[in-house]
């Protein structure tokens, strides 16, 4: 695979903004293909995936632009009613559990990725949902 090294201001301007197609695209990376199965937005582009890349671009940098100029609430409440969750999950677990032992792992897993959606979609999905699971 070769490799440009654009080193100065001057050049990179050249490049990327009066010759962009000539340097559009990215590489395409084994590592990219193993986490995010190819479908990532970092390292693909349009022309990769297409509308399904400009989506997720569209919504990934909306979310970052609303927080970076305040027009979401704080992050602090996403994590704390995911706490909430979490510990009334796990508590309930507690609660079932014949021998007393439980793995937290799931449900910390579950509770996290419930925060992220929250931020970044504006709601939060219930334990059992499909998608979340997924993700």
């Amino acid at each position: 695979m070769p490799v440009i090294v654009l080193n100065n201001i001057e050049v990179i301007k050249a490049a990327l903004i009066r010759q962009k197609g000539v340097f559009a695209g990215r590489p395409s990376f084994a590592s990219n293909k193993l986490v995010s199965l190819g479908l990532g937005v970092a390292f693909n582009d349009p022309e990769s995936i297409g509308r399904d890349w400009l989506y997720r671009w569209t919504k990934m940098t909306r979310g970052l632009h609303n927080y970076a100029v305040g027009k979401r609430t704080d992050i602090a409440k996403h994590i704390h009613e995911e706490v909430s969750f979490m510990t009334s999950e796990l508590e309930k677990q507690c609660r079932e559990s014949c021998t007393g032992y439980i793995d937290p792992e799931p449900i910390v897993r579950l509770s996290v990725g419930n925060a992220v959606c929250a931020m970044c979609f504006g709601k939060r999905y219930q334990a059992d949902n499909e998608i979340l699971q997924e993700l």
